[in-house]
C-alpha cells in the first residue's frame, strides 16, 4: 500500500506513522516526494522518528550502528532531509531519546 502525505511537524509525522502501525500496516519506504509504502503486517511495531543534521558516511555508519544494537531496523527515506525513520517491534522499551534535551 502507498500513501502520499506532506509533514511540517517531525512529531506530527511520528504520531500518523504510528498510527498506521496500530492498523496493521508497516512502514517499509519512504520517498523524498512524500510517499509512504506500507506492508501488512500481524505484529505489534513502534516507529520513531529522529532529526540529524548532515552525517558524514562514517558517522552515518556508526550512528545506525548504536541504534541497531537496540533491535531499531532503519528505514530508507531522503537523505537530505535530515529526519532518521526508526522502526522495531514493541517490546515496551520503545524510546530512542534518553532524556528530554535529547528529544
Amino acid at each position: 500500500m502507498k500513501k502520499f502525505k506532506m509533514f511540517f511537524d517531525i512529531e506530527k509525522e511520528e504520531q500518523w506513522l504510528n498510527e498506521q502501525l496500530q492498523k496493521g500496516y508497516r512502514c517499509t519506504n519512504i520517498s523524498g516526494l512524500g510517499i509512504y509504502t506500507f506492508e501488512k503486517t500481524d505484529k505489534r511495531y513502534v516507529m520513531r522518528l529522529d532529526y540529524q543534521d548532515y552525517l558524514s558516511k562514517k558517522k552515518f555508519k556508526d550512528y545506525k550502528g548504536i541504534y541497531e544494537d537496540f533491535g531499531w531496523s532503519y528505514i530508507n527515506s531522503p537523505w537530505l532531509s535530515g529526519t532518521r525513520y526508526w522502526q522495531k517491534e514493541d517490546d515496551d522499551q520503545n524510546e530512542i531519546f534518553s532524556d528530554r534535551q535529547s528529544k
